[in-house]
């Protein structure tokens, strides 16, 4: 007769551990919105971001703002006029900029100057008008070329960056920033 093989004895089977359900990833809270009307007064600590920027350009992982909207409003300004690799100049300031659908109007003021021997208060106003054009600016007068070349936003600030030419020639880097 043929040898009957029986199945071997299964195996205990070990209940795995009940597991709790994984709690949700927390959702980041969103960057508290720029109020474009409140920037407060500009100092020289809101633009060390500057010289960073005029070597290695706009920073990894910043969003471009290409829209008239996102340009408008109140800046903190810093202008800084440089000759043979020298700073010559810097202003500290405000620009109001004023887009429509192209047309811009920037009104400029310029609080403190240094001449390289300290901040002197000042308070003179220029304007500039011109056309808005998918996140540049290009505007001017009889003060000269105020020229944004685009915005951007990284951790929470917004950021410009362009150039200022006087009548006389001379051409400035410009930084802008809010909050």
């Amino acid at each position: 007769e043929p040898e009957t093989v029986s199945p071997a004895p299964a195996e205990p089977v070990s209940e795995a551990p009940a597991v709790a359900p994984a709690e949700p990833a927390p959702v980041p809270e969103p960057a508290a919105a720029i109020d474009p009307e409140n920037v407060g007064a500009p100092t020289e600590a809101d633009f060390v971001w500057f010289d960073s920027f005029l070597i290695d350009g706009v920073p990894q992982g910043a969003e471009m703002l290409l829209s008239n909207a996102d340009a408008g409003g109140m800046w903190k300004m810093y202008t800084r006029f440089v000759e043979d690799g020298e700073v010559t100049v810097r202003r500290l300031g405000t620009a109001q900029l004023y887009v429509g659908d192209r047309a811009v109007t920037a009104n400029i003021t310029d609080l403190q100057w240094d001449f390289g021997d300290g901040w002197f208060d000042v308070g003179e106003t220029f304007s500039y008008d011109g056309a808005f054009d998918t996140g540049t600016i290009y505007a001017s007068s009889d003060n000269g070329n105020f020229e944004i070349e685009g915005f951007y936003a990284l951790d929470g600030k917004q950021y410009g960056y362009g150039s200022l030419t006087v009548p006389s020639g001379e051409m400035a880097y410009v930084g802008l920033v809010r909050p």
